[in-house]
């Protein structure tokens, strides 16, 4: 598992309750930095470089070795650049989604001018290399049908029947709405908030919103 620094106080404790075993690698500011840099310099997008991290790629490579697998699941654009030569096992790359889709929109909506100009510098990188890499795995996973589209896109048609839609469980049992009383004119906003996607749907919903369904409500006072 890598932890960047953003990530640094994410608790892991759930993790390792139901794993036999988790390798943690973390990520240091200064690393990502370097990794950025080249990102630059190259033609990767940041988003593949970003995660790079020599100890991770060997411990894996490690693994693959030992011939105790019968497959290895990789999560993510920044996972990629993690098993890059490895063989002897088949490969699930998890896009979860696609990056390059997702670049459009924060380059127009994003709550801050350098997520906007990030998205804008990176999006032609991910997108070249988004084209690629369904046809580098036996499998390729993503958690709807507008990310598949996405990658089929930009990909060709003949990446189709190698893209599998996974969508994100819920467990509608656990998450039922609750039967006892609430507080009155009370709004649950959930998210991470170092994603710039939530931190502009929160700002959406703060700003403008609100704002406007109390100036629009009826009861209001």
């Amino acid at each position: 598992m890598l932890r960047p620094p953003e990530d640094g106080w994410a608790p892991d404790a759930a993790l390792r309750d139901v794993c036999e075993r988790v390798d943690e690698f973390p990520l240091s500011r200064s690393r990502t930095l370097v990794n950025a840099g080249l990102a630059f310099v190259g033609h990767e997008p940041l988003q593949a470089a970003y995660a790079r991290h020599a100890g991770a790629s060997g411990r894996l490579a490690a693994l693959v070795a030992s011939e105790a697998f019968d497959v290895l699941h990789v999560e993510h654009l920044r996972g990629v650049k993690l098993i890059e030569g490895l063989e002897g096992i088949p490969i699930v790359f998890d896009a979860v989604d696609s990056i390059a889709h997702l670049f459009e929109q924060t380059a127009r909506s994003a709550a801050r001018w350098q997520q906007r100009l990030t998205a804008r510098l990176d999006l032609r990188r991910t997108e070249r290399f988004e084209a690629r890499v369904p046809y580098r795995f036996p499998r390729m996973l993503v958690t709807s049908p507008v990310d598949k589209d996405a990658f089929v896109q930009l990909a060709g048609p003949a990446s189709a029947a190698r893209i599998d839609v996974l969508p994100n469980g819920v467990d509608w049992e656990y998450f039922t709405r609750g039967s006892g009383a609430r507080e009155p004119a009370t709004v649950i906003f959930t998210g991470k908030m170092s994603y710039h996607a939530n931190e502009a749907a929160a700002l959406e919903l703060a700003q403008r919103v609100m704002p406007r369904s109390g100036r629009d409500s009826p009861t209001r006072g």
